[in-house]
C-alpha cells in the first residue's frame, strides 16, 4: 500500500514541521540554520516543494 501513497503526502505541511518540532520560525531542527532550500518535488518548476536545509541538507 505504502508504494501506491505519492512521495509528496509523505511529507509534512509547514504547520506540522513547526508543531512537531516546536518551532515558530522556519530553521533547521538538526543544525538550527535558518537558511533554506525550496526544491521542486520532481523538477525545478513543480509546484510541490520539498524544504531542505541550506547547511546540512536534511530535509525539514
Amino acid at each position: 500500500m505504502c508504494g501506491l501513497i505519492k512521495a509528496w503526502e509523505l511529507h509534512s505541511t509547514k504547520e506540522e514541521y513547526f508543531a512537531s518540532h516546536k518551532l515558530s520560525d522556519v530553521k533547521c531542527f538538526k543544525c538550527g540554520s535558518t537558511k533554506t532550500l525550496d526544491v521542486g518535488l520532481t523538477n525545478m518548476v513543480d509546484n510541490r516543494r520539498t524544504i531542505h536545509c541550506a547547511r546540512c541538507k536534511v530535509t525539514l
